[in-house]
Formats: structure tokens, sequence, C-alpha cells
């Protein structure tokens, strides 16, 4: 069987995943769920589907081909094969992969509200991880990149979370 290689160009994948991370800060900022937990899987599926295309897209940057998966783990390691400096963001990479490989099908998987904390902490991290930034830096200047002009504040800096007390400011969560 043959593998199914992704096609999109770098700028593509990284324009889909910043519009990704619009959706996941509107999820996070909504108060139109009907429980607060209901938007978990949607927080956990969104960080993941970013993530995919970030490290899909820092691949094909670097002129190699990737095929087309929902695996982080095997993404990451190809990034890190890429740039050893990804190694620094292995762990969160894994974290988000955790929640989401399992809430992709399902929103019965027990997940709570530090749990969620967590994932949005680490796509945060990997939002403005220096390899990623630039990457993004470099498209912005590319015309139809997904960020609207008028915006002066990333998407994943509107989820406002207090990382030094290890708490969060979002009542929405």
């Amino acid at each position: 069987m043959a593998k199914n290689i992704c096609t999109e160009s770098p700028f593509e994948l990284f324009k889909m995943a910043e519009i990704d991370c619009i959706s996941l800060a509107d999820v996070v900022a909504s108060k139109s769920y009907y429980n607060k937990k209901d938007k978990y899987p949607y927080i956990c599926n969104l960080s993941n589907q970013a993530l995919e295309k970030f490290l899909n897209g820092f691949i094909k940057y670097n002129g190699e081909s990737v095929e087309k998966t929902h695996n982080i783990q095997y993404l990451q390691n190809r990034a890190e094969r890429i740039d050893t400096s990804f190694k620094t963001i292995k762990n969160e990479c894994l974290s988000i992969y955790d929640f989401s490989s399992g809430m992709r099908y399902s929103s019965t998987i027990p997940i709570e509200r530090e749990d969620i904390i967590k994932v949005i902490k680490s796509i945060k991290k990997i939002y403005n991880f220096t390899k990623i930034k630039e990457l993004r830096k470099e498209f912005s200047n590319n015309v139809g990149y997904s960020q609207p002009s008028d915006v002066k504040i990333s998407p994943i800096e509107l989820i406002n979370i207090n990382d030094s007390k290890n708490t969060q400011n979002i009542e929405n969560i």
C-alpha cells in the first residue's frame, strides 16, 4: 500500500495551523457551551491539529517529504532529526498527543480542568518555540496568511494562563 504523502506546502500548513489556533482561542473564550467540560475535546483536538500542521510544515520547509499522520511522536522525532532543539518541546508535544488521541473519537474519556490547562500551556509553548515562531514570522509577510493584519496579539496569547502560580485566569474552562 502506498504511503499518503503530505502534499500541502509549508506555507499552507502554517496558515491552517494559525486558523486552528484562532479557533482554539475562540473555543476557550466561548461561554456558549452547556457544560464547560463539553469543550475539552475541542481544545485537545484543535491543539493537536495545530501541532501536526506546525510539525509537518517545519519538516517540509526543510526539504523533506512526510506522510500524513496524526502520530505526533513520529512527527516530533522527524523534526528533532532535522533540528535537535525540537527536543526542548518533546514533552509538550507528547502531552498534547496523549490527551488528543483519545479525545478524537470520544467525549467520555476522563479529562479534568488541570489536564486542559496543561494542554493549553503546551500549545502556547510550541506556538512560541523559536523554530516555529521564526517560520510563522516569515510566512506572516505573505499575502493570505491567516492572521488578520488588525490582530495585534497572537490568538494563543489571548489565552491568558498565569504560569507562575500554576493557575489560570479563564473562568470559561
